[in-house]
């Protein structure tokens, strides 16, 4: 439901552009979330990210992502967002849960990443809520763009991480920056499809929403980090 998607932006822009500075002057018409939304189709089917769409009575209230996996590292880099209305219940931390429990327990990954922003309080207890635990000695950056394309300015992050005891490689090495510019790089490095099958619908079951992939979405509605 791209168009659902664009609404939950468009009511929560100012709200958003607080803590997510790449939503600056971005996905500023159905259009332009409609080509974010292929993009994450594509990312889910090459087995590069997963998207999830967040509901909340019928109505997007936010997106919940595995918005990168490294395979050579087994690494995945989580995002979240939620509608302002939409804090404050839960649903949050039992949807992160289900994204988390994806990621190690599906996908094998070893290590998460979740970067946020200094000064944003409510997604650092979330990442210890779920587990993580910040990373003192690795500090990270996220972009501002202008008219959501040319960059103009680099705002420090906060990392937190979570990984397995036996992990095959530690996550100093393992982790890669998070920069945006980084992240596309690494997409277009490693275009040879990615072949993984799973069925994740027994997992996303959280009592205080639904989740429902953004694949799923496009199918039944025909069209969507």
């Amino acid at each position: 439901d791209s168009y659902g998607i664009y609404q939950a932006i468009e009511e929560n822009r100012k709200h958003l552009e607080r803590w997510l500075p790449q939503m600056r002057g971005a996905f500023s018409n159905p259009r332009e979330v409609m080509h974010n939304v292929d993009y994450w189709l594509w990312k889910m089917e090459t087995a590069r990210g997963l998207v999830f769409a967040v509901e909340v009575d019928d109505q997007v209230k936010g997106i919940m992502a595995i918005n990168i996996i490294d395979w050579a590292t087994k690494c995945g880099y989580l995002g979240y967002w939620l509608a302002a209305d939409a804090q404050g219940k839960g649903i949050a931390t039992v949807g992160m849960q289900h994204v988390v429990g994806i990621a190690l327990d599906l996908l094998h990954l070893d290590h998460l990443d979740i970067s946020t922003m200094v000064d944003n309080t409510k997604s650092k207890a979330l990442a210890r809520r779920l587990g993580f635990e910040q990373q003192k000695g690795i500090r990270d950056f996220d972009t501002q763009y202008l008219f959501g394309v040319l960059p103009v300015r680099q705002i420090g992050l906060d990392v937190f991480t979570r990984s397995k005891p036996h992990a095959q490689k530690p996550i100093s090495s393992a982790r890669k920056p998070y920069f945006w510019f980084n992240l596309r790089k690494h997409i277009r490095d490693n275009l040879d499809p990615i072949h993984l099958e799973i069925d994740t619908r027994q997992l996303l079951t959280p009592q205080t929403s639904t989740m429902t992939t953004t694949h799923n979405n496009n199918n039944n509605n025909n069209n969507n980090n």
